[in-house]
């Protein structure tokens, strides 16, 4: 199972460095499904917006960097670490689940530019 990041459709400069480490983790997730699906299962969960500790850093404008990315999510809302850890497990008890990417990310990449 790895994690990344679900900004890995961005196109912006300043996005290339994590551009480049999420498609090496899917990468890997995919490369470990072909090769070892017989004893090892290669998913990936990348994670798009999701309310942890990460964002401390911004300080007072915390509350407003959630608060104004939740308009642009379908489900309306950032998501949290149980959202995070439901979807891992799910697929680590999905025994026939291997060489996939389950993005929890509220819906963000499909209006991702």
């Amino acid at each position: 199972m790895s994690s990344s990041s679900a900004w890995r459709l961005s196109r912006r400069y300043d996005m290339v460095p994590n551009s480049r480490s999420t498609a090496g983790s899917r990468s890997t997730s995919a490369g470990t499904a072909e090769r070892l699906a017989a004893a090892v299962r290669g998913n990936a969960v990348p994670p798009g917006v999701i309310d942890t500790g990460c964002w401390d850093g911004l300080g007072e404008a915390r509350a407003a960097f959630l608060e104004g990315t939740t308009p642009a999510l379908p489900v309306g809302r950032v998501g949290t670490p149980d959202d995070v850890a439901l979807t891992i497990e799910y697929a680590i008890r999905d025994t026939c689940l291997t060489g996939t990417v389950l993005t929890v990310d509220g819906g963000g990449r499909l209006k991702a530019a």
